[in-house]
């Protein structure tokens, strides 16, 4: 098996067309592809169980599997001592994969050995329900795209479930995620309007018809799920959420090929405040800022929010600290003079890949020098570089955190 790390970007990405099986029809769990798997044994104690709850690191990897599936193993260490303390493998049937968008957050590569490596947790971590025992797919049925979930047991539920009539239209349902309250629905998209928007739906995990919930601009992106009651957003590639809730991050290259000839910089959207989100509200693109490196906002990922007015980025293994002004404006694009960026990593020879920043925002982890050197910083400028225990580094060098809770 070639184990894949993932690739997590919130972009629209490209379903691989896989050989078809028949899915299990309707929202039943009782026909499994393939038996479920625990995995091999750890050796750290205690034993790693299923049981993600608590303060974990979770990381994602894909293996290829054999002809009928892949998989998908999820592993949470503790990020005090890098023991393994639970772990859950997804076996995803042939006819089934991530879903648009999520293939690509999940397990694409280049070729058979190149691995890919972007950097954004949202949509991959909706991929999974909240206590991580189910995992969204997308299903492929003669022609039509069903969604669904896989378990732990390898039980694959396709809750669209058969045509009502031989002679009718395709279905094409696209885009899974779980709403992140409770992971008790499945929201999705279907087939873009003329106007490029979407219509977002959702259906109950134990089935039953879909609820219609709104329109969305597939513009920028992939389907993302933030409040509580969930409000669907469509975000573009490496967004991030701010801490409120009330802005999210972009990298600025998305946006820019796709809605406007404006110079890149880095995205800051404002989520509009009444329902139905639809699509995004207004936004500051930030392209200079003094003492920044020439072209840094064009090329500057977000990782995450420090708070409310920071973001951390990452270009080229080299974070920074952006700090926004209180009030950006809603305009195309500007030059923001109050912008304030600051380097956080001392400068070295050495090659840095970003693996997360902590959920109160305060620290990063990253492998450095390659898979064999794991370190952190707090993410402020200046702070020491700790390096992490060997654990660490071959936790990080298996795939992807797609979680820091």
């Amino acid at each position: 098996m070639t184990r894949a790390r993932l690739r997590l970007t919130l972009g629209i990405g490209v379903v691989a067309v896989l050989p078809a099986c028949a899915a299990t029809p309707g929202p039943s769990p009782d026909n499994p592809q393939a038996p479920g798997s625990a995995g091999p044994a750890a050796t750290a104690a205690p034993a790693p169980t299923d049981n993600f709850q608590g303060h974990l690191v979770i990381i994602a990897s894909c293996e290829d599997g054999t002809t009928d599936h892949h998989e998908i193993t999820l592993t949470g260490y503790d990020p005090a001592t890098w023991a393994e303390r639970a772990r859950q493998v997804f076996r995803i049937p042939a006819d089934a994969a991530l879903s648009e968008g999520q293939d690509s957050d999940i397990c694409t590569r280049y070729g058979s050995d190149e691995n890919l490596w972007m950097r954004d947790p949202i949509p991959a971590r909706q991929a999974f329900n909240t206590d991580f025992s189910r995992m969204a797919v997308q299903i492929y049925d003669s022609g039509s795209t069903h969604v669904g979930y896989v378990d732990g047991d390898g039980h694959l539920v396709d809750l669209t479930g058969p045509a009502q009539q031989a002679y009718s239209s395709s279905v094409e349902e696209d885009s899974p995620v779980f709403d992140p309250n409770g992971g008790t629905q499945i929201w999705f998209t279907t087939t873009a309007g003329t106007d490029g928007s979407a219509v977002v739906s959702s259906r109950p995990v134990t089935g039953g018809p879909a609820t219609r919930r709104g329109t969305i601009s597939t513009k920028g992106g992939g389907l993302v799920l933030i409040g509580s009651p969930a409000q669907p957003v469509a975000a573009g590639d490496h967004a991030v959420l701010s801490p409120d809730g009330t802005r999210f991050a972009q990298a600025a290259m998305a946006y820019n090929s796709r809605e406007t000839s404006q110079p890149g910089g880095l995205v800051v959207w404002r989520l509009p405040t009444d329902p139905p989100l639809d699509g995004r509200g207004g936004a500051g693109i930030y392209t200079t800022a003094p003492a920044a490196p020439e072209g840094l906002l064009g090329s500057c990922t977000p990782i995450g929010w420090a708070d409310t007015s920071t973001v951390i980025c990452d270009n080229s293994g080299e974070f920074y600290r952006v700090a926004l002004p209180a009030t950006p404006a809603n305009t195309v694009a500007f030059n923001q003079s109050a912008l304030s960026i600051a380097k956080i990593l001392p400068d070295t020879d050495r090659t840095n890949q970003v693996g997360a920043l902590s959920p109160d925002g305060k620290t990063i982890i990253f492998e450095s020098g390659g898979d064999d050197q794991a370190f952190q910083v707090a993410a402020a400028p200046g702070s020491p570089v700790q390096q992490l225990p060997a654990a660490a580094a071959e936790a990080l060098a298996k795939g992807n955190v797609i979680a820091w809770q």
